[in-house]
This record gives C-alpha cells, structure tokens and sequence, in this order.
C-alpha cells in the first residue's frame, strides 16, 4: 500500500517512453537517454523484443504496451 509523502519530502516523477521497439533507428537514441526514463514497448515490433532486452541492459525499467482492441 502507498504510504503518503511527508511534509517537506521531495516530489517524485515517473518518466516514461512510450510506444518505442517498432524502429530500430528510432529506438537506439531512446535507449541512449538516462537509465532512469522506463520505456514501454510494442509488443508487434519485428525488432522489440532485441531492442527490450538492449534497453534493459542498459539499465532502463521495461513495460509492455499491450493495446486492448
């Protein structure tokens, strides 16, 4: 269970890429910006499932984009 912040405790941001696997060249400089920034992948992508596990050993947090048609 979330425990609330207290008084004067610094904010916390979650960033996240979202939609990237589906180009090479347009995923590798994702992959290149800070560990920190999580990425969430297209799981359709020919090249996604290389490129997650190159982002994940660069230290990125890794979600699945599943779209819900």
């Amino acid at each position: 269970k979330a425990q609330p912040r207290p008084p004067g405790a610094p904010a916390l941001v979650a960033i996240i890429i979202d939609d990237v696997g589906l180009s090479r060249a347009q995923t590798l400089p994702v992959i290149g910006l800070a560990p920190q920034i999580a990425m969430a992948f297209l799981p359709y992508g020919e090249v996604a499932p290389e490129l997650a596990v190159r982002a994940h050993q660069q230290g990125h947090d890794i979600m699945l984009h599943m779209p819900m048609q």
